[in-house]
């Protein structure tokens, strides 16, 4: 089955570069898709999805649009869960390795070369129970990832493709307890994730582990919080020569800190007297970004609540960057670079969780209200493919789909919407001009709203024939600001949101 790759122009005009948000394709058309697992493999972007018809299987987006690679699981059945914030993993030799359940031997470790049937690479607990991985990381020829053998719990295993074999390489909590490697992260070679051992005695907690592929030995890397006491390190990045993550100290409550092969040192005390300057995180999830020579991560001092902060790693110090929401927690994450530019999700008060991008310079600013009102659209799992943000996103009509952002002429886009959107003037100070040039007959209609939600602005339907439209939207009795535009179909699907600035 193959699908239209579809665009929703979502924001247009100047502002970030003239970055425009869309939804890539309407892939099931009676629900939600669910897009997970997002991973760049070559010429593709591959990731498990739900068409509405064969369950949650293997799909791609490709120059010929989103297609389902195979069906792993026939009859309907789901061949992976929906779990978010993860990739897959990719070796040296250019195999994609991933969980998934063929119906027979549960959830085990699959393997795709790009081109021919995925296949089981191994069983790893020979039967239909299913070996549970829901994380995995590649080292040269080899796939690392938590299972539990119930003999010796939740622990590191390894496959290696060139012998086609498995190993154990951990028994963290001794016996039949599981240690529950989690955040898998490279870093020069090597392998650091947090586990835990919560034995009496010689117990560590939730700490940060290593494993060297080079000596196939595991060591505890720092006892961040002392003793049986969780230091649980989360949001692991890479950054040039260092690591950086969120930990808990007792003292300081969870933190910023960084790892330089050696050294574990904290980094901030972004709120003092011992609160938690940083918010916890599930696995996977990034509540940390590095650009320019700034850190920038999700803080709270214990008074603005959970923002965007930063810290400048040439000169040491902290620095709150904005309250996004003045009365409340933004709670910023999924953080990622794309351009010049970061994106990254956060709440306002008024919008929701919607997707936000910050230049390091101005004011962050919403990319586009997906999901009108108060409502969440939960932009998640996003990734860069061929110079084109991907992410999925959801909105009460067409369900959790694929959406992109291309940083140029066009913004954010509904897959479901052929169209050539372009805005202009942006900013406007007395009208701006929607000029579409559509593949097919639309009845849609244009909404402006203030920042506040309040709707200022509806065009009322309009019937627009296939090819070129221009609709032009009168601003000059608006109050000089910042305006999200949407497009709407007849059945109040959003095609394209964006946003004007009125001068």
């Amino acid at each position: 089955m193959k699908r239209t790759l579809l665009c929703l122009a979502l924001a247009g005009g100047c502002f970030a570069g003239h970055a425009q948000v869309s939804m890539v394709e309407d892939f099931n058309a009676t629900g939600s898709s669910s897009p997970t697992w997002l991973t760049v493999f070559k010429d593709k972007l591959v990731f498990m999805a739900d068409d509405g018809t064969n369950g949650n299987e293997l799909c791609m987006l490709d120059t010929g649009g989103v297609s389902l690679v195979f069906n792993i699981n026939p009859g309907g059945a789901a061949a992976a869960g929906f779990i978010n914030s993860r990739t897959m993993a990719m070796t040296d030799s250019g195999t994609l390795y991933f969980p998934a359940d063929n119906g027979t031997s549960g959830s085990e470790l699959y393997m795709w070369d790009g081109k021919n049937m995925p296949l089981l690479a191994y069983d790893v607990n020979a039967g239909g129970a299913g070996s549970g991985i829901t994380e995995l990381v590649a080292i040269g020829r080899k796939v690392y990832f938590a299972y539990n053998d119930v003999t010796n719990g939740s622990e590191l295993w390894s496959y290696d493709e060139v012998g086609k074999s498995i190993q154990r390489l951990t028994n963290i909590n001794p016996g039949a307890g599981s240690s529950n490697p989690h955040n898998l992260t490279v870093y020069k070679g090597k392998l650091y994730f947090a586990a835990t051992n919560p034995t009496a005695i010689t117990g560590t907690g939730i700490e940060l582990y290593m494993h060297n592929p080079a000596t196939n030995a595991t060591s505890l890397v720092s006892d961040i919080n002392p003793g049986t006491v969780d230091g649980d390190p989360a949001s692991m990045i890479v950054v040039g020569n260092k690591m950086y993550f969120s930990a808990t100290v007792t003292g300081y409550g969870r933190e910023l800190f960084s790892l330089d092969s050696t050294n574990v040192i904290r980094a901030t005390d972004v709120y003092a007297l011992n609160g938690n300057g940083m918010p916890a995180s599930a696995t996977a999830v990034k509540r940390i970004v590095a650009m320019d020579s700034n850190i920038y991560f999700a803080g709270d001092d214990g008074t603005t609540g959970t923002q965007l902060y930063k810290l400048n790693t040439k000169t040491n110090s902290t620095l709150l960057v904005y309250s996004i929401n003045p009365v409340g927690n933004s709670n910023p994450g999924n953080f990622v670079t794309y351009g010049k530019n970061m994106y990254f999700v956060a709440n306002d008060g008024t919008h929701g969780n919607e997707l936000w991008m910050y230049d390091g310079k101005t004011t962050p600013m919403m990319v586009a209200d997906l999901n009108a009102g108060t409502n969440n659209s939960d932009p998640n799992n996003l990734v860069v493919y061929k110079n084109v943000l991907y992410f999925t996103a959801t909105d009460l009509t067409t369900g959790t789909e694929l959406y992109m952002l291309k940083d140029s002429s066009t913004g954010i886009q509904n897959v479901r919407f052929d169209a050539d959107v372009k805005t202009y003037p942006n900013p406007a100070t007395t009208a701006v001009n929607f000029d579409m040039n559509l593949k097919n007959s639309e009845v849609l209609s244009i909404r402006m709203i203030d920042m506040s939600g309040r709707e200022v602005y509806n065009s009322g339907v309009q019937h627009l024939g296939a090819g070129k439209n221009v609709i032009t939207v009168p601003v000059n009795n608006m109050a000089p600001g910042v305006y999200i535009y949407q497009v709407v179909n007849a059945k109040g699907t959003n095609y394209l949101a964006g946003r004007i600035v009125k001068e």
